[in-house]
């Protein structure tokens, strides 16, 4: 596992409040919701995946830096299913994102959504992630 991961695909928002990364934007992992997820599924073993990113850069006073605190996270994720990002990069930018699995039931890749903090409504954006990796599953291949 990398320190980043890198933006494949972008739907941008036709609203004139939006946020967008453009397409192979590199993003620190510890802190989107997409990369989180990739940490939390791509390891059974959370603690050794964050201390194998080594430093853990500050963006904002939401970021996670601290080991424990970022180990405890992806426990939470892989048992709920889903990632939240509420100003870890940038503030005022939430992200929610799930895992993608192939059909041997692999995690192979995330989906998600960001967005302004005030136009992320959280109940609305998880139960989308999760229908878009539903309908995503065994539709992608590792490699």
């Amino acid at each position: 596992i990398g320190e980043v991961g890198f933006v494949a695909e972008c739907t941008p928002s036709n609203q004139r409040l939006r946020f967008d990364h453009e397409l192979g934007s590199r993003i620190a992992l510890h802190a989107s919701a997409m990369g989180k997820v990739i940490l939390a599924f791509s390891s059974e073993d959370a603690e050794s995946t964050v201390r194998s990113l080594g430093e853990l850069e500050r963006f904002t006073t939401n970021t996670q830096t601290a080991v424990t605190d970022l180990t405890a996270d992806l426990k939470l994720i892989r048992e709920r299913g889903w990632s939240r990002n509420h100003g870890e990069r940038y503030e005022g930018v939430v992200g929610i994102a799930a895992p993608v699995f192939d059909a041997s039931g692999k995690f192979v890749a995330a989906v998600g959504i960001q967005g302004p903090e005030v136009r992320v409504d959280q109940e609305v954006a998880v139960s989308a992630v999760l229908k878009a990796a539903e309908d995503l599953k065994g539709r992608l291949r590792a490699g």
